[in-house]
C-alpha cells in the first residue's frame, strides 16, 4: 500500500520553485528556459519508491504544490496548508535579502502550521556558473534544525533529487507514526 504525501515547494517569485518542482517529479519540461509565473498552485503527482521507512523502501503517492511566490496569491495559502507533510522553500542566494524572505515563508507554511523543522528543507537554487560563496549561506538561528542545500541544478540535479528522498523518508516516517496513533486511538475508544 502507498502512503499519499502532500508538499508544498514554496518562496519569492522567480527563485526556481517551478524548476526545481519540474526536477523533483521528473516532469520532462524544459527546466532551463523563459520564466513565466506560476498562477496560484500547479499541483504535480507522482509515485516513488525513493523514500524509505523501517529501513526498507517505502512506495508513496507524492502531491508536489508548486505555490506561486507573488503577494497576491497569499488569500490562497489556507487551501495551500490543508494537510500538508512537508515543505520546500526555494530561494536565490543572490538576492540581498534572501534570509528575511526564507523566514518570511517559514512561518506562515512551517513553524504556524506546527510541522517540525525536520519536515523542511531550505534550498538555495544557485543559477548557472553563479560566483555565490556558498559557505556564507547559512540560515538565521531560528531555522538551526531545518535541512539546507546549495543546489545547481544546471550542474548536478542529481544532488536535490537525493536531499528531496531525505526529506522524503522523513516525511514518510512522520505520515506512518500519525497513521499508528490513529489506528491505536481507535481501537482503545
Amino acid at each position: 500500500m502507498s502512503t499519499r504525501v502532500k508538499i508544498l515547494v514554496v518562496g519569492p517569485p522567480e527563485s526556481g520553485k517551478t524548476t526545481v518542482s519540474n526536477l523533483l517529479a521528473d516532469v520532462s519540461e524544459s527546466v532551463f528556459g523563459t520564466y513565466r509565473s506560476t498562477h496560484g498552485v500547479r499541483i504535480l503527482e507522482f509515485s516513488t519508491r525513493s523514500g524509505r521507512h523501517g529501513g526498507r523502501p517505502s512506495p508513496a503517492d507524492v502531491e508536489l504544490w508548486d505555490c506561486a511566490g507573488s503577494p497576491r496569491f497569499e488569500s490562497c495559502w489556507p487551501a495551500f496548508w490543508k494537510d500538508t507533510n512537508g515543505v520546500v522553500i526555494v530561494c536565490d542566494p543572490e538576492e540581498a535579502n534572501y534570509l528575511k524572505q526564507i523566514d518570511s515563508w517559514y512561518i506562515p507554511f512551517v513553524h504556524q502550521q506546527g510541522l517540525k523543522d525536520a519536515q523542511t528543507l531550505v534550498v538555495f537554487n544557485v543559477k548557472g556558473s553563479s560566483s555565490t560563496d556558498k559557505s556564507r549561506l547559512q540560515l538565521s538561528s531560528r531555522l538551526a534544525g531545518v535541512s539546507q542545500f546549495v543546489a545547481n541544478l544546471e550542474e548536478d540535479p542529481e544532488s536535490l533529487r537525493n536531499e528531496f528522498n531525505r526529506l522524503l523518508t522523513y516525511v514518510l516516517g512522520v505520515v506512518a507514526e500519525k497513521r499508528d496513533q490513529e489506528e491505536l486511538s481507535i481501537m482503545n475508544h
